[in-house]
């Protein structure tokens, strides 16, 4: 058959007039913005690109004449780059570097104030940019004048540039001296103003403050083993049990009683500070920490479980992998992992496939774990091993030891142990199903007792008969009948995910104690399969019972709750009338809802409805799921200020000296850190996407839901990979954990060697790391550590010290988590019901930055606290010239909207940003940021003042309704067709953005011509 050219081409279907899918712009894309910005201002970013043969000193070619190469050219004006050049490759080298220097400062230009903060931003990658932090400090004495603290910064400021610009002259051939003078000079103008500011506005007792936090002060007490330090932490009185600065935090309005975490911890009762600090983990300082004293040595309970989360993330990873092998039909590498489940789904929408699919998988493995663990199929049969292995049976050896479980206990409804989930869905809608086989059943065991029974009675023997089985054996059908009755409805009535233990946990046995003592095959239909489901709801229903019973002896915590009562019992005998007596009352019933309700979030209980099947519920959860998809497709983007928290938390220092120069030099160590990381229950985001799911308020700790509600669940999940989320958190807390587990390493080491210094005690103790752990520490890490670079690493695989692999676990945990802001306690109650997680969704990462950046900060407030703030400051301000340009906006240049933009974006707004939109719809621009800058945030400009205070979920049935009103009435306007894209999930995705404003155009262009 011939080729012919076809009569009526065939033209795109859809496509509006002005609709282009590949768009021209003027502007430079983001991406060779930020490139361009870190090559010319970055002198790591200006040495990289930099071709190495401009390095080199190759021989010299006789015949060449590089002014008459260059004589007339293109390059005539760069002639004093070309005076050292060799021989030819060199020249041509030289060439390409002037045409790539010039082409950086073009992009910068032509980007205008996004270029501008771009550079800036790339110049805070240098490690003495940051000096003029050091020198306020160093430089501010008593009795200082701002003059001459301005000299010191200003003086400081210039000599940081000038060391700067040194190196950057190094590098770039096209920078000329004019360049590094107007820098210098302007970085001396700008330190004596900041100096000058800070001399003036700053209070004495700060500056003190941020000295001592400078200074390294030798105050060690030797010889303290664990008798002595038990008995000292017994000795501490309720004075001392301050918070670091307390009465500075106890003054901060609304701060101190946002959380039952700061409540607790400012309480009244010594009680309730002891008890607080053991159950949650806090990113707060005591002053009793600086003397080596931990309130919770060995970390928190909360700390605790999540130094335990690579039981759960390891079989999850292991599942996807040979899911992935399953798939291709053997091994497929890391990146076939990634890939292999995209195009199994492929290929079962296209019908091309009859393999299982994920989900199916999944299921497989759960029911091979309920027939010992076998199955036909090898992948399937391997992952109920690694599931075994990993979660099920360390939690079985925990509840051993603890005294739970009774040693070598078999199940007796299934070949091998794997707790129910029972599919509540199945059950209401098969009801008469189930009540026939439950019937069956009862039937069966009652004729089987009877039979037991009648030949006892006739061998005139004993025999051991269950009471629940003689009862049985006398009822009758309607007796039985009413029986599967009650048990349907127990089983419709235990909130789904959570394993039903006795009233008296003390001697729960989650083997035993089940609604129905049948076979799980006989009931397999209405019983939850998906293994990791299942896995979850395990290790988060028993992983805290197994911490709760080890550190306070039951889950109820009954010891600390008598001692709160006895303290506040002691108190009210003391109090002189009603008024006050009254008060103490009332404060200690709140302290003990505040410890109660913490347990039960660590324990995922917290907050659960009563009905989980309820409409409202359901629909909530999917609206949640549904709001993250269609909103937060630029949330990495958003999470650039990220960079900057290792700086405030660790230090310039440690962030270049072990962190870049270690990634630069010698990245496998890098690479070995990470390693270690997951090992010891940290960084996990890829596989468990803790920091995501906390920060957008989609884990879902009870529902199991119908096809679509699951299938909405398994898009967010899928989502969080698509906007490259978990990359970036696991990358930021493995980069930022390697640091914070040097650092303990060498702070142990100072303690060994009697050298630590307050500060160096302070963390660790807070850390939950006491000297007589310390100790332990060093010497696991004398035994078995690496010591061969800057970079310290543990190899915690290695040590025997059990105690000391906790601690020191429990302490990288809880600094990673409170370096990359992930919520915690720090949120308020009403954010953990199912009304509050609608209306604050998107908002836990606002309060917990209160406590983990604002106070943490002001505790700190040393050098590092304030290079980490002016950093933070710069990266949010790149952050909102890049959401800028992204939404087609342009970047202001009106530096008071910058700042404030930067303010917020950086995070250290925290929820005040929230409160000033509010205000400002409230008022309509009368009070808040807007009336000073005169524009409102940008992150809220697309925001409603309902959406504001009810949550994205009040936005999205607004929009809804408002669209569906104009589609019914017939007059669809622009407006209408933006509500149309914000209710579209993918549409703020950061790389699909420039497609769906495409067709919003099209859209819209098309609905002008129909006028």
């Amino acid at each position: 058959m011939g080729l012919v050219e076809a009569q009526n081409p065939v033209q795109p279907i859809g496509l509006g007039e002005g609709f282009d899918l590949n768009p021209e712009t003027d502007a430079p894309a983001t991406r060779e913005t930020l490139g361009a910005a870190f090559e010319r201002g970055s002198e790591f970013g200006s040495a990289l690109a930099m071709d190495r043969v401009l390095f080199q000193a190759p021989p010299v070619d006789p015949d060449l004449d590089p002014w008459a190469e260059i004589n007339g050219s293109e390059y005539e004006d760069e002639w004093r780059a070309f005076v050292g050049v060799r021989n030819r490759d060199q020249l041509e080298a030289m060439k390409v570097q002037v045409n790539r220097e010039r082409e950086n400062a073009r992009t910068i230009a032509a980007s205008g104030t996004l270029g501008a903060i771009a550079e800036m931003a790339a110049g805070l990658l240098s490690p003495v940019t940051l000096l003029p932090g050091g020198a306020v400090i160093r430089g501010f004495k008593v009795g200082s004048t701002a003059a001459r603290t301005a000299l010191s910064v200003g003086a400081a400021a210039g000599g940081a540039a000038a060391v700067s610009e040194a190196a950057l002259q190094a590098t770039q051939v096209t920078r000329t001296p004019e360049d590094s003078a107007i820098v210098i000079g302007g970085s001396v103008l700008l330190g004596n103003v900041l100096g000058a500011g800070i001399g003036a506005k700053v209070a004495r007792s700060e500056f003190r403050a941020m000295s001592r936090g400078l200074e390294e002060l030798d105050d060690v007490l030797a010889g303290v083993d664990d008798q002595l330090r038990s008995a000292g932490a017994a000795q501490v009185g309720v004075e001392n049990l301050r918070l670091k600065k307390e009465d500075v935090i106890a003054m901060l309005p609304i701060i101190n009683r946002q959380d039952p975490l700061i409540r607790t911890v400012l309480s009244r009762f010594r009680s309730v500070r002891e008890t607080s600090t053991q159950l949650a983990e806090t990113p707060l300082e005591f002053e009793v920490n600086a003397e080596g004293i931990s309130l919770a040595p060995g970390g928190s309970v909360e700390t605790v479980v999540k130094t335990k989360q690579s039981r759960l993330s390891r079989p999850i990873e292991e599942t996807d992998r040979l899911y992935a092998d399953y798939w291709k039909d053997g091994p497929v590498g890391r990146f076939g992992t990634f890939t292999s489940p995209i195009e199994a789904n492929m290929g079962h929408l296209l019908g091309r496939s009859e393999k299982l699919t994920a989900k199916q998988f999944r299921e497989e493995v759960g029911r091979a774990m309920i027939r010992g663990d076998q199955h036909p199929i090898p992948q399937v049969q391997n992952a109920a091993g690694a599931w075994r292995r990993y979660l099920f049976n360390p939690l079985k050896k925990e509840f051993e030891e603890l005294g739970v479980f009774p040693e070598d206990i078999t199940p007796d409804t299934a070949a091998s142990y794997l707790t129910r989930i029972y599919n509540r869905k199945r059950i209401i809608a098969e009801r008469p199903r189930l009540s026939g086989i439950l019937f069956g059943r009862f039937k069966a065991k009652q004729q089987r007792t009877i039979k037991a029974l009648q030949d006892a009675e006739l061998a005139k023997s004993d025999v051991a008969i269950k009471d629940q089985d003689r009862t049985l054996a006398d009822m009758t059908d309607g007796e039985i009948t009413a029986l599967v009755d009650k048990t349907i409805n127990n089983i419709l009535g235990t909130s789904e995910g959570r394993v039903p233990f006795d009233a008296d946990i003390s001697h729960a046995n989650p083997l035993r104690a089940r609604v129905l003592d049948i076979p799980d095959e006989a009931i397999e239909a209405f019983l939850e399969r998906d293994i990791e489901i299942i896995g979850r709801r395990y290790f988060q229903t028993l992983q805290p019972e197994a911490e709760l019973l080890r550190r306070f002896g039951d889950v109820e915590m009954t010891a600390q709750k008598q001692k709160i009562n006895d303290e506040a019992a002691d108190l009210l005998r003391a109090a002189t009338d009603a008024k006050e007596r009254k008060g103490i009352q009332a404060e200690r019933d709140a302290a003990v809802r505040d410890l109660e309700a913490m347990r039960d979030r660590i324990r995922g209980v917290y907050g659960l409805p009563i009905d989980p099947e309820a409409m409202v519920i359901r629909a909530s959860r999917v609206a949640r799921s549904f709001n993250y998809m269609r909103l937060l497709g630029g949330m990495t983007v958003s999470a650039i200020p990220d960079i900057a928290r290792p700086v405030m938390t660790e230090g310039w220092g440690r962030f270049y000296g072990e962190g870049l120069k270690t990634i630069a030099t010698d990245f496998g160590r890098m690479k070995i850190a990470a390693g270690e990381l997951k090992d010891l229950g940290a960084a996990l985001d890829l596989a468990l996407d803790s920091r995501v799911m906390a920060i957008a308020d989609i884990g879902d700790a009870y529902g199991v839901g119908t096809g679509f509600e699951r299938g909405v669940q398994a898009a967010s999940q899928r989502f969080t990979m698509l906007t490259g989320m978990s990359h970036w958190n696991a990358g930021m807390k493995q980069f930022t954990g390697a640091l914070i587990m040097s650092r303990i390493l060498k702070a142990a080491k100072k303690v060994q060697r009697s050298a630590a210094s307050k500060k160096d005690m302070g963390r660790l103790a807070a850390s939950g790391i006491d000297r007589t752990l310390a100790m332990k520490i060093a010497e696991e890490f004398d035994r078995f550590g690496d010591a061969g670079g800057d970079l310290w690493l543990p190899q915690t695989g290695d040590w025997t010290n059990k105690e000391a692999r906790q601690a020191f676990a429990s302490a990288v945990v809880r600094d990673v988590d409170r370096a990359i802001v992930t919520p915690g306690q720090d949120r308020p109650l009403w954010m953990s019901n199912e009304l509050g997680r609608v209306i604050g969704q998107f908002k836990s990462f606002a309060f917990a930055s209160v406590q983990r950046t604002a106070l943490a900060g002001l505790q700190d407030a040393d050098a590092a606290t304030l290079n980490g703030i002016t950093m933070m400051m710069a990266l949010g301000a790149l952050t909102y010239a890049i959401k800028e340009q992204q939404a087609g906006r342009e970047v202001s240049d009106d530096l008071a909207i910058v700042i404030s933009n930067a303010f917020d974006r950086s995070g250290l707004m925290a929820w005040l940003a929230d409160a000033n939109q509010i205000v400002e719809a409230a008022t309509r621009g009368r009070i808040g940021i807007a009336a000073l800058t005169g524009e409102e945030l940008s992150r809220y400009q697309a925001r409603t003042g309902i959406g504001g205070m009810l949550g994205p979920t009040a936005d999205l049935a607004a929009d809804a309704t408002m669209l569906s009103g104009a589609v019914f009435a017939g007059d669809l306007r622009e407006s209408d067709i933006r509500r149309a894209r914000r209710l579209l999930p993918l549409q703020n995705l950061a790389y699909l953005r420039w497609l769906f404003d495409q067709m919003e155009r099209s859209s819209a262009s098309i609905l002008a011509a129909q006028r």
